[in-house]
Order: C-alpha cells, then structure tokens, then sequence
C-alpha cells in the first residue's frame, strides 16, 4: 500500500488502516499480525487487489538469485504485486511522468469523481485544478482513447504485444507501460525502469543501460522480474532515498 503501486495514490492512510470510496461505497483494508482485515470488501476482491494467489515461496526461489536479492527479500518478506484497475493505473502513472509521490498523489485524488473511482469520461471535464501541466493533454487523449475501447481484448496479448500496443497511447513510454502491464494486466515479466531501479541496477549489480538491465533481468529474474523489480524499489529507497 505505500510502495509506489497504484494504492498509494489511490488510498488514503489513517494510522494503520487505508480507506477509499469504491463504487460510492467506502472501504477500508489493515493489517493486524499476519491477519488482514477489511470493511466493506469481498474475498474474491481482496484475492485478485492482492494477488493471494501468488506463490511467494516459489518467486522468492526464482528472484532470490544472489545475496543482494536475498537480502531484500528478507528486508521486505510478503510484500505483493497488487492487481489495479487498468484504466486508473494508467491514469495514476501518467501524472507520475517526471514527477514525485506527494504530488502523484494529490493529482490523483483530484482525479477521483463522486463515487471515489477515476472518471474514464476525463476528455470531457475541467482539469485545470488538478494543475496536471502537460500531463494534461496526456490524461485527455488517453481517456478518449480508453472509452472508445482500446483496453479490449488486450489481456489476451502476450507481454511484448501488449506492451507495444500501450506505448501508442499519449504519454505512454517503456516505463509507464511496463507498470499498466505490471500493476493492472497481470504480467509478472513486466521490469519498469525508473529512476530508483536504474540506481538499484548501478549500485548493487554494476549494470547501466535500459537493455543491458532489462536483459540482466530476463536471466536473472524471469518469469518473475516485476517481483525483482519491485524488491530492489523498496530497498533502493531505503537504502539511498536521500541521494540525488
């Protein structure tokens, strides 16, 4: 919930547990000991958000390849990919371009409509108060794109197919596309590339390059490498997030 995945614009925290309004309904999830709990939450919702299905033992075995790896399992154990909503994971990963968490994060609740969901209709609507700058025109083109059907059907595409079919819309790069294919779509091979994982790749394996790290993963990390990626964000943070 507060590691750069959709929940952590999408949520809100209130001491231990996080809240938002879902389908005009709002639902809160927490954690007490190994127990999770909710209100308002289905099983079946809470199995897909959280990905319960996911065999962390498994994973752990394939990403934990090397004592760095190791170690960042260790730091973050039970720490889950989870399953978003394609159209507000877009929408959320478009105000992140050159941006930072505290201001993704107030754009896109200012984004959420009445019933606490991001409005796919957002072509059509005022934006200036969301002081998106050229996000904007993204967010817009996009939306149209999305309500005149462009998502159908693309969870049936392999990863490369539907990667390449996400850079088409506006706004939409490697790195963007990479956390929809990751973060909403399901496919666990996606490794998006920022900032934080091209210094995690630097530091602790001595690799530059957009190829030569996406190729080091596919090795290193497959069918895995968005578990990987995810492990090495949280760690590179902790261990330098005061370095610019």
């Amino acid at each position: 919930m507060e590691s750069g995945q959709p929940p952590e614009f999408l949520w809100i925290k209130n001491k231990n547990k996080y809240t938002r309004l879902l389908n005009g309904r709002e639902v809160t999830l927490w954690q007490e000991g190994e127990e999770i709990k909710s209100k308002r939450l289905s099983h079946n919702y809470l199995k897909e958000f959280l990905r319960l299905d996911d065999n962390l033992r498994e994973i752990y075995e394939v990403i934990g390849s090397d004592m760095k790896m190791k170690k960042a399992i260790k730091e973050f154990e039970g720490l889950r990919i989870t399953r978003n909503d394609p159209w507000e994971t877009t929408a959320s990963f478009i105000c992140s371009i050159n941006s930072n968490i505290p201001r993704i994060k107030k754009n896109v609740q200012c984004l959420l409509g009445k019933d606490g969901n991001i409005p796919l209709e957002l072509y059509s609507q005022d934006l200036s108060y969301v002081k998106l700058g050229f996000r904007e025109r993204y967010i817009r083109e996009t939306s149209r794109l999305i309500t005149g059907g462009f998502f159908e059907g693309i969870e049936k595409l392999g990863y490369y197919e539907a990667r390449e079919k996400l850079i088409k819309l506006p706004g939409v790069g490697p790195k963007v596309a990479d956390c929809i294919l990751l973060f909403s779509l399901g496919k666990l091979e996606a490794f998006p590339v920022d900032v934080w994982i091209a210094r995690a790749m630097k530091r602790y394996f001595k690799i530059e390059g957009d190829k030569k790290v996406r190729a080091f993963a596919r090795k290193e990390w497959h069918p895995y490498e968005g578990y990987a990626q995810q492990y090495l964000y949280m760690k590179v943070r902790r261990d330098f997030g005061k370095v610019r």
